[in-house]
């Protein structure tokens, strides 16, 4: 996010830690331009498809659609997709979570990677990769919930929620 570069100390740990930003508010260019060259040089590059914490159903693990440049910055790098999910870090918008001797459970599960066939037109592919994208995502979802028998308050919040702000 754009906005976590504006304080300048902030902005050098983010850069320390190979991260740069991105405007979600835009195609931002230069954002996709280091994706790819990133990827060029067989780099990793995490994406967060839903451009934000989303919780129920506009949540990309319940089957909202992911944002589609990440299959669009996979497929100009031929690049494949490798779905993770990750449920729990909504809690740390508690402060209190961040005192030393807390805990905040965190779980994590990565799927298959996902490539486009090759006898797929461009936006075919495209249309793949996001579809298989959505699917890998729900059965992570699923399979987290099962595995771990995560209950209501485990699931992805609103951050007014987390904050004691808004009723569950």
């Amino acid at each position: 996010m754009v906005e976590l570069f504006e304080k300048p100390i902030v902005a050098a740990w983010l850069r320390a830690i190979d991260t740069f930003p991105t405007d979600r508010a835009r195609v931002d260019r230069a954002a996709v331009r280091t994706a790819l060259a990133r990827l060029s040089r067989r780099h990793v590059v995490g994406i967060f498809p839903e451009g934000g914490i989303r919780d129920g159903d506009r949540s990309v693990l319940a089957g909202a659609p992911p944002k589609p440049g990440t299959a669009t910055i996979a497929q100009l790098a031929n690049a494949p997709l490798v779905p993770c999910a990750i449920i729990g870090t909504d809690r740390l918008y508690d402060l209190k979570m961040w005192l030393p001797l807390r805990r905040v459970r965190v779980w994590i599960a990565f799927g298959e990677p996902i490539f486009a066939p090759d006898e797929m037109s461009k936006p075919d592919a495209r249309a793949f990769l996001e579809r298989a994208l959505s699917e890998a995502f729900q059965a992570l979802f699923a399979e987290l919930r099962e595995h771990f028998a995560l209950s209501a308050g485990d699931l992805p919040q609103p951050p007014a929620r987390r904050k004691g702000k808004v009723d569950a």
